[in-house]
């Protein structure tokens, strides 16, 4: 084999193990911001819990006024808050399971949170007891 025959092998080794290697790193990049994506949607749902609690203390109902509750979030949000299924988008609507779907009542809550992000279509949901639950929806009919 001439030395010019190695060489190019060398060279499409190489950009073939970068090619795969840069594709790695997408990956990874990929789950790390989803998991953070997801994380912050948590970390607004369970502000939005602790704020609604307080008021209910003192007032001895909920509210959906974030202004009313005391309730700023910092920074931008990323995922979007429903408090009834009236404001939920019908092509979303329609894949959220019962469990997951949003209300609000003097006396109780069910909060809906979307975060969108590549492909996926991810549902967070906190309610007045505050459980917390997670919804794939890019794969729900």
């Amino acid at each position: 084999m001439t030395k010019a025959k190695m060489v190019l092998k060398g060279v499409l080794i190489l950009l073939l193990l970068g090619a795969v290697f840069r594709l790695g790193i997408y990956e990874f990049f990929r789950e790390y911001m989803a998991k953070a994506r997801e994380s912050e949607a948590k970390t607004q749902l369970s502000s939005f819990y602790t704020a609604e609690q307080a008021f209910y203390a003192e007032f001895k109902e909920y509210s959906a006024d974030h202004a009313k509750i005391g309730y700023s979030p910092e920074g931008q949000l990323r995922g979007k808050f429903y408090y009834s299924l009236d404001q939920v988008p019908v092509e979303i609507a329609s894949k959220l399971p019962s469990e997951a779907k949003p209300y609000f009542e003097k006396d109780a809550y069910r909060v809906l949170c979307l975060m969108a992000y590549d492909e996926t279509l991810v549902a967070f949901t906190i309610d007045h007891n505050k459980v917390l639950q997670r919804f794939d929806l890019s794969q729900a009919k």
